[in-house]
C-alpha cells in the first residue's frame, strides 16, 4: 500500500491538511496481464488551530487513475469532529505492457468554498512486472531429417516451455525446456512423420512451431497465449525417392528355348520392372537403359542383340513429385557366329588319274556356352547323282582335319564334293567343290556329238575343255555378240534403244557395252553427238532387279537411267557434269 498526497494550505501559508490517494495492488493476473488495485481518494484535516470546519455548501471533486476517469461525487463537509472525509474507493484494473510491467498514472483536484482550501494531487506508482509468455523470434525453413533450431525473446527467467513442431493438428516432435534457444530434436520417426506428410506432387509441407510458456517445470499452469510460427520442412531427394526393380530379364528371341544363356545377334531382352513409392505419390515414367538404347515403359523388348560381353540393364523410374532413382544389373551376352568354313580343298590323290578322293577341312561353330549345336557333313557325289556321306559327326565345334578316301572316285566321271555345316539356327550354304575327271587330251563322247579335250567327255552334246584355255579370237554367241574376246569392244548399235526386256532376252545376267548416239537414247541436251553406254544386267527377267544403263558423255558427263518396268526406262539422271563441277 502507498499514500500518495497533496497539502492543502490557507491563504497565510499554513497547512490545514492533505488531499490524500491511498493505492493498495493486489495479487496481479498472469493470465489477463493486470494487476487489480484498490483506491481511497479523501481529504484529511490535520491542523487543530484553525476555525471553518464544516460547510453546507455544493463541493466538487475528480480522479483519474490509470487514465481512467473515477467518479466524484458531489459533496459537503464537516471536519469539526470527523477528520476525514472519503470522496471516492473501489478498485480498478491496471493492465500492463507486454513485457508485464507498469507505471500506473494518477492525478485528482478539488474545488472547496469556506475555510478549506482547494488542492490538487498527480504522482505515478511502479507496480510489480507480471511475468509474460516468451514469443518466438527465429525459425526458419528446414530439411527433413534435420533438428529445428528456434530462438526465443524470454520474457520472465523462472519460466519454461513446452516447444512441439507440429504438421496441421499433429505433434510430430516435442521439446520442453527453459532455455531461450535450442533445437528441436528429429529422429528417424519424426523424419518419417514428417515425410509421410507429403502429397503427391511436392517435396514440402507446412510446418508449424509451437510455443507455450509455463511457470514450473510442472507444465501445470500457462502463461499468456500460445505462441505459433510456420516454415517450410523440405524432403531430401534419397529420402522420398522411388525404388526401382528389376523384376525379370527374359528370352525374348525366336528359337532360342533351348538356351540359358543370352546369345549374340540371336537374342532380344525382355526387362520387366517394377517400383514403390513413397507416401501417396505414383510412377510417372520409367524409363529403360540397354546398350545405349532408351525404351520407355515397365515391360519393354529390347531390340536384337548385336554385342558380346557384360552389359548393363538400367532402370530409371520417375515419379510424380519429379523425384528419380536408378537401378542397374549387369547381363552376359555370348558369342555368336554362323558356322564358317576356313579351308576345303579336295583333289583326286596323289595325281589327277587316281580314284583316291583327299579332302582338307578346317571350320569352326560358335559354343555358345556349349549350348549350340553342331554338326558337319562331308559327302560326295557324281555330277547329277544321289550323295553318299563320308563323314556325318556332331562331336565337333572345330576341326582341322584331312579326309581320306580309297577307290571312290571312277576317272571317268565329274565328282562333285560338298562340306555342309549347321547349328542350333540353321545350316550355312553348303560349300561344293568339284573334281574332274582323268586326264584325256582328247576324248569322244559315247554319243557322237560330244567331244573333250583335257578330260574325259561327260557332256553328249557339248565340247568340253578341262584344262588352260588360249584364244586368240573372239568367241561370239549364237546372235553374233561376244562373248569372250581377246579385247573388249562395244557394239555399234547407234541408232538403237532398245527396252529393258530385249535386254533380259538378249544378255542376261551380262554386262554390255554399245556406241550409241545421244539422240537416239534421249539425251540430247548432252555434250557431244555419242557416248559409250555401259548396260547392266542383273538376271534374266525383274525379279532379279532393275537393268541400270551408264553413258559416258563428252566434257566429263556421266548419265545414269534404270528400267521402270520391261518396256519403259526411267529418264537420265546427271551423275556427273562438266565445266569444273565436282560431284
Amino acid at each position: 500500500m502507498a499514500t500518495h498526497y497533496k497539502n492543502l494550505t490557507v491563504s497565510s501559508g499554513s497547512i490545514w491538511g492533505r488531499l490524500e490517494l491511498i493505492l493498495t495492488p493486489k495479487a496481479y493476473n498472469v493470465a489477463g496481464n493486470y494487476t487489480p488495485v484498490d483506491y481511497v481518494y479523501r481529504i484529511r484535516r490535520t491542523a487543530t488551530t484553525f476555525g471553518g470546519y464544516w460547510s453546507n455548501l455544493t463541493q466538487k471533486g475528480s480522479l483519474v487513475i490509470n487514465g481512467t476517469t473515477i467518479a466524484v461525487n458531489d459533496y459537503t463537509y464537516d471536519f469539526r469532529s470527523n477528520y476525514t472525509k472519503v470522496l471516492a474507493s473501489g478498485t480498478i484494473n491496471v493492465g500492463h505492457n507486454s513485457d508485464g510491467t507498469k507505471t500506473m498514472a494518477f492525478s485528482g483536484s478539488i474545488t472547496t468554498t469556506g475555510n478549506v482550501p482547494s488542492g490538487s494531487i498527480t504522482g505515478s506508482e511502479v507496480l510489480p512486472q507480471i511475468p509474460r509468455a516468451s514469443t518466438i523470434t527465429t525459425f526458419a525453413n528446414f530439411t527433413m531429417g534435420n533438428n529445428v533450431p528456434f530462438t526465443l525473446d524470454k520474457k520472465y527467467s523462472a519460466f519454461v516451455h513446452r516447444i512441439e513442431l507440429l504438421v496441421g493438428n499433429d505433434v510430430i516432435a516435442s521439446l520442453d525446456t527453459s532455455s531461450a534457444s535450442g533445437q528441436v530434436s528429429i529422429n528417424m520417426a519424426a523424419k518419417l512423420a514428417l515425410i509421410s506428410k507429403l502429397n503427391a506432387t511436392s517435396k514440402s509441407v507446412t510446418a508449424t512451431l509451437r510455443v507455450r510458456t509455463y511457470t514450473n517445470s510442472n507444465y501445470t499452469t500457462q502463461v499468456g497465449a500460445t505462441q505459433t510460427q510456420t516454415a517450410t520442412a523440405t524432403a531430401l531427394n534419397a529420402d522420398i525417392a522411388p525404388v526401382p526393380s528389376i523384376t525379370s530379364i527374359a528370352e525374348a528371341g525366336s528359337g532360342l528355348s533351348s538356351f540359358t544363356v543370352f546369345v549374340q545377334s540371336k537374342s532380344k531382352l525382355r526387362i520387366r520392372s517394377s517400383a514403390t513409392t513413397n507416401g501417396s505419390a505414383t510412377i510417372s515414367r520409367t524409363q529403360v537403359t540397354f546398350d545405349g538404347v532408351n525404351y520407355q515403359g515397365n515391360d519393354i523388348t529390347t531390340s536384337t542383340v548385336e554385342k558380346t560381353g557384360t552389359l548393363s540393364v538400367t532402370v530409371t523410374v520417375t515419379d510424380s513429385r519429379g523425384v528419380s532413382s536408378s537401378i542397374t544389373q549387369n547381363v552376359t551376352i555370348i558369342a555368336y557366329f554362323a558356322p564358317r568354313i576356313l579351308k576345303f580343298n579336295v583333289q583326286r590323290y596323289p595325281d589327277g588319274e587316281s580314284t583316291d578322293l583327299r579332302a582338307e577341312v578346317s571350320f569352326e561353330i560358335a559354343p555358345v556356352s556349349n549350348q549350340n549345336a553342331k554338326n558337319y557333313i562331308l559327302r560326295y557325289r557324281r555330277v547329277g547323282q544321289g550323295n553318299t556321306n563320308l563323314v556325318n559327326s556332331s562331336a565337333y565345334y572345330e576341326r582341322d582335319v584331312v579326309h581320306q578316301a580309297t577307290g571312290i572316285l571312277n576317272t571317268d566321271y565329274t565328282y562333285e564334293i560338298e562340306l555342309v555345316l549347321s547349328d542350333s539356327f540353321g545350316t550355312i550354304d553348303p560349300i561344293v567343290a568339284e573334281i574332274s575327271t582323268g586326264f584325256e587330251l582328247l576324248n569322244w563322247n559315247a554319243s557322237g556329238k560330244g567331244w573333250a579335250t583335257g578330260k574325259v567327255s561327260e557332256d553328249p552334246n557339248a565340247f568340253e575343255v578341262g584344262m588352260p584355255l588360249k584364244m586368240f579370237d573372239s568367241l561370239l554367241d549364237k546372235n553374233g555378240h561376244e562373248v569372250l574376246a581377246t579385247t573388249q569392244r562395244s557394239s555399234d548399235t547407234r541408232n538403237d534403244n532398245e527396252t529393258p526386256g530385249w535386254y533380259y532376252t538378249n544378255f542376261p545376267n551380262a554386262t554390255v557395252k554399245e556406241f550409241k548416239a545421244l539422240s537416239a537414247i534421249g539425251l540430247g541436251p548432252a555434250t557431244g553427238t555419242y557416248a559409250l553406254v555401259e548396260t547392266i544386267v542383273p538376271w534374266s527377267g525383274t525379279s532379279g532387279g532393275e537393268v541400270k544403263q551408264i553413258a559416258y558423255g563428252n566434257n566429263n558427263e556421266i548419265y545414269n537411267r534404270s528400267s521402270l518396268n520391261d518396256t519403259t526406262w526411267r529418264p537420265w539422271s546427271v551423275f556427273a557434269y562438266g565445266g569444273g563441277v565436282e560431284w
